[in-house]
Formats: C-alpha cells, structure tokens, sequence
C-alpha cells in the first residue's frame, strides 16, 4: 500500500520538479503562510483527523486518496512514536508544463522513535497537490 501511495504522490509532484525544475519562491506564495499550512497538515496527521486532511486536498488527490490509504498513513506515523518537532523546512517553487505554479516543502521531523521527512506540495491555492513521506 506505501508503494501505492508513494508511486501517486511521486507521479503527481514528479511531472513538474523533473520537466521544470525549480525556482525561488515568487510573490504569489507567503513563506509564513506555507510554513503554517506545512505545520497543520503534519499537526492533522498525527492526529489521526482523515476529514481534516481530505480537507487540505486538491480534488485530483482527493479522487485518488482512499480510505485505505489514509489509514495506511496514520499507521506508519503512529509507528514512529510520539510527534516531537519540526526541525526544518526547505521551500521550492515549481510549475508544470502548463504552468501550473506549486510550492513543494521538505520537512525534515522528529518523533520519538525515529525521524520523518515529509515532502509536501501546496497549490496557489494552498491546497495539497502531493505528500510524500520517509
């Protein structure tokens, strides 16, 4: 199911990182802004809230984010013992071909038993286009 999970949310984020690369983040986003939303969505996974984080969806992740899936989310992060901080975020800008303008955050996280990097990316919207976790 991971490997489901991964190879979705990698395909989604992937066509824009790899065909456009990355740039400086423009105007459009608010470094404060993302970094608050970053924190929320971590902060709704951890706490197990699966309408919370259908919520924060863009609608071509909320057709393709199942039930199960989620649920296989919640158990792995629940793996990794109680949630302790978020050590540091990194912001990249991206765009489609179709320019389509998206941030994504690496969020490097600590947890008791073991550390997680989060890869998530915001539309102008600020609706989650993609979430990657290791």
């Amino acid at each position: 199911m991971k490997k489901i999970l991964v190879m979705i949310m990698i395909a989604m984020m992937a066509f824009g990182i790899v065909a456009c690369g990355s740039e400086p983040l423009s105007s459009d986003f608010d470094e404060e802004k993302l970094t608050a939303r970053v924190d929320e969505i971590i902060q709704t996974i951890n706490d197990n809230d699966k309408e919370k984080l259908i919520g924060f969806c863009g609608e071509e992740v909320k057709k393709v984010l199942t039930d199960q899936i989620v649920e296989q989310i919640f158990t792995d992060i629940n793996g990794y013992g109680e949630f302790d901080k978020i050590n540091k975020i990194n912001f990249a800008e991206n765009k489609t071909e179709e320019d389509q303008r998206y941030v994504t955050a690496v969020v490097q996280t600590i947890y008791k038993d073991k550390k997680c990097i989060y890869t998530i990316s915001l539309d102008l919207d600020m609706e989650m286009v993609g979430l990657f976790y290791k």
